[in-house]
């Protein structure tokens, strides 16, 4: 795990999501629609046992994809996109390449899947101009990168589902 400065906590929460072991769980004390109190373990990421390289999100593309390839990434998260309108464009297009060929330089196929947000333009969440059945969001929202054919882009809004573990017999 290689370590950096995160000023702002989001970083820090994205790598939890994905990579977080669970040991400070029973430091959560109000996580609602959890079981409480937390137990050790409890809340830990998709991935716990992968290792993650933290990356300058101010490096142009090619050094992203690069330095990603090269330390033989299989996934490249990034929880970022262009400032701009939602076109695809010319940062879309080389995460599109990179996807299947991140060393251009190379002979060969070296594949890094890339991960871009959706971004917050949507406003699905309530309070900022959704309404609490997933409706009334703003479209054409979704920047570059995030825009390319070849990347994942994930998103998410604010709709209560009322799902609950009860089982009925």
């Amino acid at each position: 795990l290689f370590r950096s400065v995160d000023t702002d906590g989001h970083g820090t929460h994205v790598a939890g999501t994905i990579a977080g072991d669970g040991t400070k769980s029973t430091t959560v004390t109000n996580a609602q629609g959890s079981i409480m109190p937390a137990t050790n373990g409890q809340f830990r990421g998709m991935a716990p046992a992968a290792t993650l390289l933290a990356m300058n999100m101010n490096d142009d593309d090619r050094t992203l994809q690069e330095t990603a390839a090269v330390t033989n990434a299989l996934i490249s998260n990034n929880s970022w996109n262009l400032e701009g309108d939602n076109a695809y464009d010319l940062a879309a297009a080389s995460y599109d390449a990179g996807t299947r060929d991140a060393l251009a330089g190379a002979p060969g196929s070296q594949p890094v899947l890339f991960v871009f947000s959706a971004g917050n333009g949507g406003r699905l969440n309530l309070g900022a101009g959704g309404n609490n059945d997933g409706s009334g969001g703003n479209p054409d929202t979704i920047l570059s990168p995030a825009t390319a054919k070849n990347v994942i882009t994930v998103g998410a809004l604010e709709l209560l589902r009322n799902i609950t573990n009860m089982v009925t017999n």
